[in-house]
């Protein structure tokens, strides 16, 4: 009995997920490029779509073209990953689990198929605040699809499981209010108010008063969002005691949003370098990760010795 267990704890590593791994690694890749192409201004480098200035060889001699180009190239690399994985998928020999990945698959081709034409239509408008907000947010949309597709793929379990109330409540916080972090910086960026509250943990007098207003609130959903994690860790220990993936998991996060708000800092003081800004929103997006891939191992799998929430409702209460 004992072996069987073993065995179930083991991760399934298979060429479906060695693709996913790669893919969700160069997702990662693309939104930091996407992060560098922004604050370098090279947001324009390529006036033309899908071809830069009516060619597909790199754009020499033009540094915003080239780092424009480097993006749509890696977005290119990422789009044929996410069909060969959709191919993989539909070649499954196993039943249960190509019925465990298929809805997974799909999903991740829609994804990146709107994320494709919301970067074209930020290139012809020439990047409008709407589209590079809405490119963003797809964006992250799909790099948690890409962390759930991934870890759904190296599960031994092909089912799907529900943490208790207090636990599930508090995992959708933490996951609801990371993604405002991200959506928050991002309006910060595009409406140039990032260079308007050099100081901390308060703007300084003087400054436009949308531009303070966008900071605060940017930094109340960090903060905010660090109490979530916090209070998801206390009420969470009691389900997942003795589990290593879940201390482990509970470190990165809250390690992650910790050096998140160090790096926003440093982006503060210096009045928006962008080496900073760059750190910031690279960070931030491993915040987005490190939750997301947290609160789906919470779904996924035999996490946990209880058979019912019922059951689990019990033991969490005589912790």
């Amino acid at each position: 009995m004992k072996e069987i267990d073993s065995k179930r704890q083991k991760l399934r590593i298979s060429t479906l997920s060695i693709v996913l791994l790669i893919n969700l690694i160069c997702t990662y890749c693309l939104v930091v490029l996407g992060s560098t192409v922004r604050v370098s201004g090279s947001g324009t480098g390529c006036p033309s779509w899908p071809l830069c200035y009516g060619q597909a060889t790199p754009v020499y001699g033009n540094t915003h073209a080239i780092v424009e180009q480097s993006h749509r190239y890696l977005a290119s690399v990422v789009t044929i990953l996410v069909i060969v994985s959709l191919v993989i998928v539909l070649k499954l020999k196993d039943k249960d689990r190509k019925n465990f990945l298929l809805k997974i698959a799909w999903f991740a081709v829609i994804t990146i198929f709107i994320q494709v034409v919301l970067g074209a239509i930020t290139v012809v408008t020439k990047n409008a605040p709407w589209t590079v907000a809405a490119h963003l947010f797809m964006a992250m949309i799909f790099m948690a699809t890409m962390v759930v597709y991934f870890m759904a793929s190296i599960s031994q379990s092909y089912k799907w499981n529900t943490p208790l109330k207090p636990v599930r409540l508090w995992a959708y916080l933490g996951v609801a209010f990371t993604f405002l972090i991200i959506i928050s910086g991002s309006l910060i960026v595009n409406a140039g108010a990032e260079q308007h509250c050099p100081s901390l943990p308060f703007c300084p007098s003087g400054e436009p008063g949308k531009d303070i207003l966008l900071n605060m609130i940017h930094r109340s959903i960090v903060v905010t969002t660090f109490v979530v994690y916090i209070i998801l860790c206390l009420v969470a220990t009691g389900q997942y005691r003795g589990q290593r993936w879940w201390y482990v998991g509970a470190s990165l996060v809250t390690s992650a949003i910790v050096i998140t708000a160090i790096f926003g800092a440093m982006s503060a003081v210096t009045k928006a370098n962008p080496v900073f800004q760059d750190f910031h929103l690279g960070v931030a997006s491993l915040v987005w990760i490190t939750i997301v891939a947290l609160v789906t191992k919470m779904h996924i799998g035999d996490n946990s010795s209880l058979t019912s929430e019922k059951d689990s409702e019990k033991a969490y209460s005589s912790v």
